[in-house]
């Protein structure tokens, strides 16, 4: 099991009623994908091998494809702190600070 497995695994422990849309990699050290939905709230997570969860909320309103490949708004290493700050932005009241994307388009 790969470390995007352990999260999407996390998330379900965490809120059973999550919708989980996980793209797993072809073969070992290539990206995967993991999609989180609640309440009309989704964040896309990309795991890289040996980089950690690009942890990106998207945005529902306007345009669908807006900030698509731009980069994550955040990378977190370890699963448990993903898991955490994921169920954080699915809440009604989050919001991210897209810093990190516009340094990394830079």
């Amino acid at each position: 099991m790969n470390e995007i497995e352990v999260l999407a695994d996390l998330l379900r422990a965490a809120l059973p009623d999550l919708g989980l849309s996980l793209d797993l990699p072809p073969k070992p050290g290539i990206s995967g994908w993991l999609d989180v939905e609640r309440r009309g709230r989704v964040v896309s997570v990309e795991w890289r091998p040996r980089r950690g969860f690009g942890i990106s909320l998207l945005e529902t309103s306007g345009e669908p494809r807006a900030g698509l490949f731009e980069g994550p708004d955040e990378i977190l290493s370890d699963p448990c702190v993903a898991r955490d700050r994921i169920l954080s932005l699915l809440e009604a009241d989050a919001t991210v600070d897209r810093r990190l994307r516009a340094a990394l388009r830079g």
